[in-house]
C-alpha cells in the first residue's frame, strides 16, 4: 500500500472497510496495529478492494 499511484486511494478504501480511518503509510500501519486489526482481517479487506477494481 506505498509506491505506486494508487496507493492513497486503497489505504483510504480499505481504513473505511475496517474502520480505522485514512492515513499515511506510517500512520496507516500505526492504526492498524493501535486497533488491533489481525492480519486475517487485513488480507480479508485487501481482497474485497482487488475484487472491487477488477469489476
Amino acid at each position: 500500500l506505498i509506491g505506486n499511484e494508487d496507493a492513497s486511494y486503497r489505504r483510504d478504501k480499505i481504513g473505511q472497510i475496517l474502520g480505522i480511518g485514512y492515513g499515511n503509510a506510517k500512520q496507516f500501519l500505526s492504526r492498524l496495529n493501535n486497533y488491533g486489526v489481525t492480519r486475517e482481517e487485513f488480507i480479508k479487506a485487501v481482497k474485497s478492494i482487488d475484487i472491487g477494481e477488477e469489476k
